[in-house]
């Protein structure tokens, strides 16, 4: 793969495209702090209900109820809740990463951008 000659244009278009890049993975961000605040807050209503369950059924059936005991239980039971906040969580840490990565990208084309204008005069 040969390279083009690094020209203003190629820096500026190399740009354009990364500020593009950049302004399409904000708008994925906010999709994604959306949804990893929706499966967190369900994940915790649905933990907090498990192991109000579980305290119930383990005194009912006459069972010790200790916290572990509760808190397996109610990990089992909110299993498929957990998932989606876990994957909807590496989701949005993806997508601050390659926000991030992409802002800074754009800075270094734009520091490019000014030493190659003081070199060209």
């Amino acid at each position: 793969m040969s390279r083009r000659p690094l020209t203003y244009q190629v820096i500026e278009d190399e740009l354009r495209d990364t500020m593009a890049r950049a302004e399409n993975l904000t708008e994925q961000f906010a999709v994604a702090v959306s949804e990893k605040s929706e499966a967190e807050a369900a994940y915790k209503v649905a933990i907090a209900k498990a192991r109000l369950q579980a305290r119930y059924e383990l005194a009912s059936s006459g069972a010790k109820a200790t916290d572990q005991t509760t808190a397996d239980t109610a990990t089992v039971a909110t299993e498929e809740e957990f998932k989606t906040y876990l994957i909807s969580e590496a989701k949005y840490e993806s997508l601050k990463q390659a926000l991030y990565s992409a802002r800074e990208r754009g800075d270094q084309i734009r520091s490019l951008m000014a030493s190659y204008r003081d070199v060209a005069g």
